[in-house]
């Protein structure tokens, strides 16, 4: 399957051929051609250094958000649960999966921490017919994610990037 890649002082990743962007505060936003599936990469930049011990549960942290949130949006019936960490001497990742299955989404996500930000990438699907294949859609894409970890640029506060301690 061929991709597109996106670049952005950030990170860069592999996104599925002919997908929309569209504006969003928060980071950048993808669509599919058919408006089915949504691609969402979050960035939020560290005020100062993090410590490489403090990266996992930067981590954890961002992935027990995404769980409050998914909870909350679908009230009460969605859930997100970890299924892969790593970990290097650079960057820790915890990929994850995830399910409103009342409201027919899937969702498979990412987040990346490096010393300077912590980018979370969620792919979600609104067809809810097939987690296997939704799966395999979205693994790779997210899988792909790679952060720079450059030191962390001067926003000016007209740039809506979200920062974090």
């Amino acid at each position: 399957m061929s991709t597109s890649q996106v670049s952005t002082d950030d990170f860069s990743i592999e996104l599925p051929p002919q997908w929309i962007e569209r504006p969003n505060d928060s980071g950048k936003e993808f669509v599919s051609p058919q408006g089915d599936e949504q691609i969402i990469v979050t960035v939020n930049l560290a005020k100062k250094p993090l410590q490489t011990t403090a990266l996992r549960p930067a981590v954890d942290e961002m992935v027990a958000v995404r769980q409050r949130s998914i909870v909350n949006l679908s009230g009460g019936t969605g859930m997100v649960m970890p299924v892969k960490h790593e970990n290097n001497d650079s960057a820790a990742s915890t990929s994850f999966v995830g399910a409103d299955l009342v409201n027919s989404v899937f969702i498979f996500g990412r987040v990346v921490a490096t010393t300077s930000r912590i980018v979370t990438v969620s792919y979600y699907a609104y067809d809810g017919k097939d987690q296997e294949t939704f799966t395999a859609r979205a693994e790779p894409v997210c899988q792909s994610l790679t952060v720079k970890d450059s030191p962390v640029p001067q926003r000016r506060w007209w740039q809506r990037w979200r920062t974090v301690k």
